[in-house]
């Protein structure tokens, strides 16, 4: 995956863990998946996502770990990734298969 997450890194979508390694092996949170999804969507439309976290409603949403608020409410509010039912968006739950999924689904129509 060295090529990828290369080029991902070149472009600033994935920054790895805080020191400096990407741990490609372990699964990635839903909150961290936004996270990526989020600078994938600044890089592509120019555009920052900083304070878009005080309009989310989730009622897990003090769950959210404060680098991935704006994240998360820039993917949820641009449809790419919703909730689950009980109106949570369980940050710190694994992204599934399906998940991914349906996220790059959404992202290709983008």
């Amino acid at each position: 995956y060295y090529k990828s997450v290369s080029a991902a890194a070149t472009f600033g979508i994935i920054v790895g863990r805080p020191d400096g390694s990407f741990a490609p092996n372990e699964s990635i949170t839903r909150q961290d998946m936004a996270v990526v999804i989020a600078k994938f969507l600044e890089k592509k439309q120019g555009e920052s996502t900083e304070g878009m976290g005080k309009s989310l409603t989730f009622a897990d949403g003090s769950n959210i770990s404060r680098y991935a608020l704006d994240s998360v409410a820039a993917v949820v509010s641009e449809g790419l990734m919703v909730g689950k039912p009980g109106n949570i968006f369980d940050p710190k739950g694994l992204t599934t298969r399906a998940e991914a999924v349906t996220v790059i689904c959404k992202l290709l129509n983008y």
